[in-house]
């Protein structure tokens, strides 16, 4: 139960704020205060009985914290290895997380020495779904502390600087800054980030790789840690191909309901509406030579 502040107490917090506050005023804003906790003691007190989220493949080894020579790039928090489903849209591909993810019995740090020891006892949702429609998740990555850093990755976090392989000189982005990185190096096919100010499509662009940002309410955020608010807080993949992004799109929309903001059905068939053949390259004109012969030969308009 929380302390009562009497007008006293109320007007004395608020000139430490910077704010005069009239006798009269005091009054009125401590009923209104008071009607605030009054609601927040009710929540706080509440005894909701709630279901655990589902966990798919308990038996998992808690995996180990890699060394500088088994991840010369800095990009992985954590490496494990848990068996999905053996079949699925996923089948076969490999999957990580960034480090704000909750994967049960793995540590989850936020690139912050604050967190350290933190250990989830369940999956985020889009863990769930990767295992259930048959990926193999090999760790989670490392990541701008707290999520800082958007954009060039300024803010590096306590456990490093990811390295862009393209060129260790040259930054990664962030924050999904370890997640690019070992997806551009191919050390993972799959890579879940986060995106509140374009930590996965900046990352994604600075290293050469397919970053996709879900529209609103799609795929769930439950599980995800660091909330800036419900509106702007995002999860969506990291890959090297279009095909892997549809294909982990699909394996994880829809539908969530522990997540407030989920509301849509899922992209119901991606994968299914690219034409057989090869890929046709729309070039726009005025394109640099250089970047035209890039294209393979017969492939572009």
């Amino acid at each position: 139960m929380y302390a009562s502040p009497d007008v006293e107490a109320v007007v004395a917090v608020a000139k430490e704020l910077g704010i005069h506050l009239g006798p009269e005023e005091a009054v009125l804003y401590r009923k209104y205060l008071m009607e605030q906790l009054q609601e927040f003691d009710t929540f706080v007190q509440a005894r909701v009985e709630e279901p655990r989220p589902p966990m798919v493949a308990a038996a998992r080894t808690p995996g180990y914290q890699p060394r500088p020579d088994d991840d010369p790039l800095n990009a992985w928090m954590w490496k494990c290895r848990i068996e999905g489903a053996t079949n699925g849209l996923l089948a076969g591909k490999t999957v990580s997380f960034k480090d704000h993810i909750a994967v049960a019995g793995m540590p989850m740090r936020l690139g912050s020495f604050a967190l350290e020891g933190f250990l989830p006892d369940f999956d985020a949702t889009v863990v769930t779904r990767v295992l259930q429609e048959g990926g193999t998740i090999i760790g989670k990555n490392v990541m701008s502390g707290l999520s800082g850093g958007r954009g060039t990755g300024g803010g590096i976090g306590d456990y490093g600087r990811p390295l862009n392989p393209h060129n260790h000189e040259h930054v990664t982005g962030g924050s999904s800054s370890g997640s690019a990185a070992a997806v551009a190096a191919g050390e993972v096919d799959i890579a879940f980030g986060g995106d509140q100010g374009g930590s996965i499509r900046i990352p994604a662009a600075f290293c050469g790789i397919v970053g996709h940002k879900p529209t609103f309410g799609l795929v769930s955020h439950f599980g995800i840690g660091f909330g800036s608010d419900q509106s702007i807080d995002y999860t969506g993949p990291m890959t090297r191909t279009v095909e892997d992004a549809a294909a982990a799109l699909q394996a994880t929309a829809g539908y969530d309901p522990y997540d407030p903001r989920a509301m849509r059905d899922g992209p119901g068939g991606a994968l299914g509406r690219r034409r057989p053949g090869p890929v046709q390259y729309r070039v726009l004109r005025g394109l640099h030579p250089d970047l035209l012969s890039r294209l393979p030969h017969g492939h572009h308009q």
